[in-house]
């Protein structure tokens, strides 16, 4: 039986009064990929954003590890939730060494970071040949790598992704896919991920929810049936 490490309940997210996330619920078991899919506008960067506090909740609840939690960006970080947002996600003027020490955290010990590096190193092995270049020296596909494992440096329990894919060539998607994918598998690390690209994500994604304008249409197994049931609300029969 899975040990269920996130569950958000009702959650209700308004922007100038107007909603943007109305009553939704959803929940993440331990080493389990969840994709969160839906048009644009419907809602789902805001969901990553209010799991960590980077928007309010209007109302609803938030349960991380079995304790009822109040999100707020620091704390969610102590607490074992690392996010990876779309944009501005690495210092381009730092090495990748020193944006994976940020990742650590300030008061971690000279030891410990060596060690969790070499760790991440055997993971992301283009970042261990480029650790002391400057970040912005790097590719598109690299400086997503280096996102995500400055993400893994503190051992989150749950990593939030929001479109690993974006802006990357098909090759490097497929890529990417298969990086997350055993990340969920090395590190045991329970990941949800918001993703445009539904029919690489599906094959990943243990579970899927669906939002639209705000509003959770669906959930269920990642399957190819619920692909095809995405792309037809999302663009009809054509």
């Amino acid at each position: 039986m899975t040990h269920q490490l996130l569950q958000l309940s009702n959650a209700t997210i308004k922007f100038g009064g107007v909603p943007v996330l109305s009553r939704v619920s959803i929940s993440l078991s331990a080493s389990e990929i969840v994709a969160v899919l839906g048009p644009n506008g419907a809602g789902k960067s805001t969901l990553l954003k209010a799991l960590v506090g980077l928007v309010p909740l209007r109302q609803g609840h938030l349960v991380l590890h079995g304790q009822q939690v109040k999100p707020r960006p620091h704390a969610m970080v102590r607490r074992g939730v690392a996010y990876v947002p779309q944009e501005h996600n690495t210092f381009l003027n730092m090495t990748v060494a020193e944006n994976l020490a940020i990742g650590a955290g300030p008061t971690i010990d000279r030891v410990l970071l060596h060690d969790r590096m070499g760790e991440i190193f055997k993971t992301f092995s283009i970042l261990a040949k480029k650790q002391h270049m400057r970040a912005k020296s790097l590719s598109g596909g690299q400086r997503q790598q280096l996102a995500i494992a400055r993400g893994l440096m503190s051992q989150p329990s749950v990593l939030l992704l929001d479109e690993p894919s974006a802006g990357l060539s098909p090759a490097l998607v497929t890529q990417m896919f298969s990086l997350i994918k055993g990340i969920n598998k090395r590190h045991k690390t329970a990941i949800l991920i918001v993703e445009h690209n539904i029919s690489s994500v599906i094959k990943v994604a243990d579970r899927a929810y669906v939002l639209d304008q705000g509003v959770l249409v669906e959930s269920g197994p990642a399957t190819a049936a619920l692909q095809e049931r995405v792309l037809k609300s999302l663009f009809g029969d054509s």
